[in-house]
């Protein structure tokens, strides 16, 4: 075996790193600056939202650390075919309900990463080191490679130490410095795609008395170029609903009660917009924003050098409206644990190389979908726009045709690639229709209402603060 790996960030990527190396390595040490225990930790700020992972996830969850998706299930987690068991609502138009044979995993994340934690810590020779800042890479004497971290305790004066390590993986998420400890300790130059996006959350957790319309087990609720609002709606453990209401384009999703309502009714169809106003808050609203997405291109870096690999979002960090984020940490490292086998020395390359190829698909589903968005105009290319415009097809289809409707969501749920809905067979069935209206008929996409229901008027466009990506706790009384 060899001898030691170090992940930065006890998140849920770094915790299946570690599970992943613990075979191959005799140590691993898992360093983060929160201290660990039951309950929120600043480290993920959008822990408080709804997290799902997508059907591809819960696969490569199964792999990774069997069993654990049955505790979390005996613990009070949700399972659901997204396809049969959500309502979805996208581009305006509500989709057929069409089950695709595989589920999800709805559950909070605190219990998610909790559970995977008692896990991974209990493997021998992982260890868990907390209340540390890590500053920068150490390079070897010898070589063209990482040696180590160096890491410094929150405790004031503390100085810096050096943590040694065959191997080092960069956990730490969408704040990750990576890249800029490459520069300048390599002049490293990684390639990075990135789109401004904007992206503000409001959530609260609700106990609905009469449960969801229809046996329903979730909702997803697209922001449209009518309406910048929707809604991410997921039934969790302990008979709880996170509710999730979601902004784009400069806009901020209201966190008292009358602005909610408004929200709610002005994207939910309105037998789901009943249940929720009827629902009883279970603790206070928490907000997230996110100011982009970025992808960095380490597979294409100049100069990297060995021993050093990124995952889960320090590698790729996705509009999480889309719900990708946990797949594609999951994803990457079952593409760790592939990777294992063969030449240490040219596994970080070999891992980089494959992370990126898992990237491919989340990546053009979710930017295709922002770039539809109307703050994103200029930014749009002739490969965007005929994107678009299938997409658009397609979701027109998925209304009237199941067929359509259950390829769309295998795709959405990282089951089939893209390209299964370019497939002269899957084309045929959008030609075939027609007669199809250009936007929903349906109440809730966009649909400001009837006089004197609060809607779209209601919803007053707030600017931006120009602070970095945080988590703020608002209050709220009734949903």
């Amino acid at each position: 075996m060899e001898e030691h790996a170090v992940v930065l960030g006890a998140g849920f990527a770094g915790l299946l790193a570690a599970q992943v190396l613990a075979r191959r390595y005799e140590r691993v040490t898992l360093i983060d600056r929160d201290p660990h225990g039951p309950g929120l930790r600043r480290g993920v700020p959008q822990a408080p939202h709804a997290h799902t992972l997508l059907c591809r996830g819960l696969l490569e969850l199964d792999r990774l650390v069997p069993g654990l998706s049955a505790e979390l299930v005996a613990d009070g987690a949700v399972t659901a075919d997204p396809g049969a068991d959500l309502l979805l609502l996208l581009g305006g138009h509500r989709l057929l309900p069409a089950p695709i044979g595989a589920t999800t995993l709805q559950v909070s994340r605190t219990l998610l990463d909790d559970r995977l934690r008692e896990r991974v810590l209990a493997a021998p020779g992982v260890e868990l080191i907390t209340g540390r800042d890590v500053v920068g890479l150490v390079p070897a004497p010898i070589g063209d490679r990482c040696a180590g971290v160096r890491t410094v305790r929150r405790d004031p004066g503390s100085p810096a130490e050096v943590v040694a390590a065959d191997l080092v993986v960069d956990a730490t998420g969408r704040g990750s410095r990576l890249d800029r400890w490459l520069a300048a300790e390599w002049r490293t130059t990684v390639p990075a795609d990135r789109l401004p996006i904007e992206i503000r959350y409001a959530s609260v957790a609700s106990r609905l008395p009469n449960g969801l319309p229809g046996g329903a087990r979730g909702a997803l609720i697209a922001p449209t170029a009518r309406c910048p609002y929707g809604l991410a709606l997921l039934a969790v453990e302990g008979g709880r609903h996170l509710v999730t209401t979601v902004a784009t384009g400069g806009h901020r999703p209201p966190r008292d009660e009358a602005g909610m309502q408004a929200v709610i009714r002005t994207v939910a169809p309105a037998e789901l917009a009943e249940a929720l106003l009827a629902g009883r808050p279970d603790g206070g609203v928490r907000g997230y924003r996110i100011p982009a997405v970025r992808r960095l291109r380490y597979d294409r870096a100049d100069r990297l050098p060995g021993g050093v690999i990124a995952i889960g979002d320090a590698a790729c960090a996705l509009n999480p409206v889309y719900a990708q984020g946990l797949t594609v940490a999951a994803q990457q490292a079952a593409a760790l644990a592939d990777e294992l086998d063969g030449d240490p020395e040219t596994r970080p390359r070999r891992y980089l190389r494959a992370a990126a190829a898992v990237t491919e698909a989340p990546w053009a589903i979710a930017v295709g979908s922002d770039l539809a968005l109307p703050e994103h105009r200029q930014r749009r290319t002739v490969g965007s726009r005929v994107t678009a415009a299938l997409t658009g097809r397609i979701q027109r289809v998925a209304t009237v045709d199941p067929a359509v409707a259950r390829q769309f969501v295998r795709v959405m749920a990282l089951l089939d690639p893209p390209t299964a809905l370019s497939r002269p067979s899957f084309l045929a069935r959008l030609v075939r229709v027609r007669g199809l209206p250009h936007g929903s008929a349906e109440r809730g996409a966009g649909d400001p209402g009837p006089a004197g229901d609060p809607g779209l008027d209601q919803l007053r466009p707030l600017h931006l603060d120009a602070g970095g990506e945080r988590s703020d706790q608002g209050t709220h009384r009734a949903l």
